[in-house]
């Protein structure tokens, strides 16, 4: 798949998640220049509406949550991490999209 298709099939993906109402938490990552922000940008009116709210985080810090943290908590929150995060563990609790083979 091209850069723009793995791009529109990540959108889709956020869309998709927040259009049916889930609330649980959505971790975007990626080592940058793959469409975060303009991702984000792009789904902003989506992103108000369902009452998410976005904070940037490192790697470390995110480590730090998962580790002394039931992630199921975080309820409404897209954490925005610059950082390849190929090896971070699958989880019920939260949605992760990982733009990192995307580039620009």
């Amino acid at each position: 798949m091209s850069n723009i298709e793995l791009y529109n099939q990540t959108k889709d993906s956020l869309r998709t998640y927040m259009e049916n109402d889930n609330n649980k938490l959505i971790i975007l990552s990626g080592s940058g220049k793959n469409g975060k922000t303009t991702l984000l940008n792009e789904l902003k009116d989506i992103i108000h509406d369902k009452k998410y709210a976005i904070i940037n985080m490192t790697h470390e810090n995110l480590s730090n949550l998962k580790d002394n943290f039931n992630m199921d908590v975080f309820n409404h929150l897209i954490f925005d991490v610059t950082a390849n995060l190929d090896d971070f563990p699958k989880n019920d609790h939260f949605l992760h999209l990982n733009m990192n083979n995307i580039h620009f």
